[in-house]
């Protein structure tokens, strides 16, 4: 990515997937024209830089502005996407393995979906006061 190069690690700055355009963390995550699709059908609408616009942020700061006009779930939502954006990302690029666009939403808000479950279902793991067991029967 171009921030590699930056820092001298040998690195081809070129997008692997649509190539023509330079590859920065924006644009594997968020701008590349290849995730036009998952850009359009996610259901959360957030903030695109067009364009040379990326110069004038970095990624992080890209995303602390997305974030700050989300609700927590959906914040949730984008970071899953993220996550699985650059997994798919990585299976091109590294196995030649391309994951469909849609796959790849279905694939973040089901693990999500799955994850916020669980939580719900987790019993509360710390211990009641010294000598009590949960359910309020007496260890003495």
């Amino acid at each position: 990515m171009a921030n590699l190069a930056k820092h001298g690690v040998p690195n081809d700055i070129i997008c692997p997937i649509y190539h023509g355009e330079v590859e920065t963390t924006y644009h594997a995550l968020w701008g590349c024209s290849s995730l036009k699709s998952i850009r359009a059908n996610f259901p959360i609408r957030i903030i695109e830089i067009i364009g040379c616009g990326m110069a004038l942020y970095e990624w992080h700061e890209w995303l602390l502005d997305c974030m700050s006009s989300l609700s927590k779930e959906e914040g949730e939502k984008i970071i899953v996407l993220l996550w699985r954006i650059w997994y798919r990302r990585n299976k091109m690029v590294h196995e030649h393995v391309w994951m469909d666009d849609k796959y790849v939403v279905e694939w973040a808000l089901k693990y999500l979906g799955r994850y916020q479950e669980a939580q719900v279902n987790v019993e509360d793991p710390s211990p009641g006061p010294f000598g009590v067991v949960k359910g309020g029967q007496s260890m003495g």
